[in-house]
């Protein structure tokens, strides 16, 4: 998730900045650029543990935490509650390890 959000910063800054400025359908573009995101990590995770209850839950959890911090990173300059993004991204991971015990 943060290597697609690092791979093209400046959209994602854009669309953070100006989003609803933008001449476009917010929910088409949400639908076109983040909704695929979170439905490829979902059946990502499905494929490699199964389809545990809370699954898609959990995906949509780790996945929107992960872009928090990398939102919070560039709009303050560090990461929610400065835990290091090492361990940020660990405990995000742990979310999806839940699911298979």
């Amino acid at each position: 998730v943060l290597h697609l959000v690092d791979a093209d910063p400046d959209l994602w800054r854009l669309l953070l900045r100006d989003g609803s400025a933008l001449p476009l359908d917010r929910e088409d573009l949400y639908a076109r650029l983040v909704q695929p995101a979170f439905d490829q990590a979902i059946a990502f995770v499905r494929s490699e543990i199964g389809d545990a209850p809370g699954t898609e839950a959990r995906v949509v959890a780790a996945i929107s935490a992960l872009l928090y911090l990398r939102i919070s990173q560039w709009i303050y300059g560090c990461s929610p509650g400065g835990i290091d993004e090492a361990a940020f991204v660990s405990v995000a991971a742990g979310l999806l390890e839940r699911g298979t015990s």
